[in-house]
């Protein structure tokens, strides 16, 4: 099953490599039968520099507040004019 699926993943990055859209940033989700959540995100930074990171989470619940935290700090790490 699980060949299946990467096989469909790639033809669907395959597809979007092919058209017109400007990404910057790709984020995967990968989720296994007992609820782990990899997350892989591959992106450039401030700087134009490639950057690659993998998290893993024990379920859902879990990476909402991952996602929370995350926009927290953001907010906290803003400098206003």
């Amino acid at each position: 099953m699980s060949k299946k699926l990467f096989k469909e993943g790639i033809n669907v990055l395959r597809a979007l490599k092919a058209s017109d859209i400007s990404l910057n940033e790709i984020q995967i989700y990968l989720s296994t039968g007992d609820g782990t959540i990899l997350e892989f995100c591959i992106g450039y930074d401030e700087d134009g520099e490639l950057r690659k990171t993998c998290d893993t989470h024990d379920s859902m619940e879990e990476l909402e507040e991952a996602r929370e935290d995350q926009a927290n700090e953001m907010t906290e790490n803003v400098l206003l004019n």
